[in-house]
């Protein structure tokens, strides 16, 4: 309904769409008032929505309801790897739940709607300790096998693994190339997709780059018609250093901006 109204300038689409989420989730709540019990892959969808909203409306009041509902999440579940528990359920910040992979996947995609909306340094951090934590957690080097769920205090990746109060002493928690639950399967594969797609940005006003989040990347684009590219030469995060090549096919003055991390 938001591309609705986006697509066709019809207004009522994009009221009914708003509409439909207060009406459909305790948005205003979310984890604040009190703990969440809500399933994780479900959880961080509808999180991903106020900022949605904001980038359809311009409404302010999303985007700043959505920012603290991300702190809260982060604040009452993070776990040592930067992802949220949810062994289904959100399940705070005990070190022995986990998280599921598609969960993983869905918050590395909301989080980048949030950077397009308003990027904060903060929901940079997150997305970096996720991709580079959390993610690979969750799969062997190849994307051929995955865990269902994945612990930061995991000893054992087999059918004894009794870290969880979803589901222990499972296969949920071995590398498979097939388990129970297929969502996953599908999932993992859009996860870093959606990390990369948010490495480099463009200033709305100017149009010229930004590099948000840090790893070996390249960007090829234009400004003012003039075609160049930009390389980020790093090990990061295996170092905290990086270096930025830069080639135009002529000469070419524009303002590079680049995020420090917070921490």
């Amino acid at each position: 309904m938001l591309l609705l109204s986006e697509y066709t300038g019809d207004k009522t689409a994009l009221e009914d769409a708003v509409k439909m989420f207060e009406n459909s989730f305790e948005w205003k709540r979310f984890c604040r008032e009190k703990r969440i019990l809500e399933h994780g892959v479900s959880f961080t969808e509808a999180l991903k929505l106020p900022a949605v909203i904001y980038l359809h409306s311009g409404d302010r009041k999303w985007l700043d309801q959505g920012e603290r509902n991300v702190d809260d999440a982060f604040e009452l579940n993070e776990q040592a790897d930067g992802m949220v528990s949810a062994n289904e359920f959100l399940s705070g910040r005990d070190p022995n739940q986990g998280h599921e992979a598609c969960v993983v996947a869905d918050m590395l995609w909301t989080l980048g709607y949030y950077l397009q909306a308003n990027p904060r340094v903060v929901d940079c951090d997150r997305m970096e300790r996720i991709a580079y934590n959390a993610l690979p957690g969750h799969s062997t080097k190849d994307f051929r096998r995955h865990q269902y769920m994945s612990f930061v205090n995991q000893a054992q990746a087999t059918p004894f693994s009794k870290c969880t109060h979803f589901a222990p002493r499972s296969k949920h928690m071995q590398y498979r190339h097939q388990l129970f639950f297929e969502c996953c399967l599908g999932n993992i594969q859009r996860a870093f997709p959606a990390f990369a797609q948010r490495m480099w940005l463009k200033d709305e006003k100017t149009g010229e780059p930004i590099s948000m989040l840090h790893g070996p990347s390249k960007l090829s684009s234009a400004f003012n018609g003039v075609a160049y590219t930009f390389e980020e030469v790093t090990e990061y995060p295996f170092e905290d250093s990086v270096k930025y090549v830069f080639h135009a096919a002529q000469p070419l003055e524009m303002t590079l901006t680049y995020r420090v991390p917070g921490w």
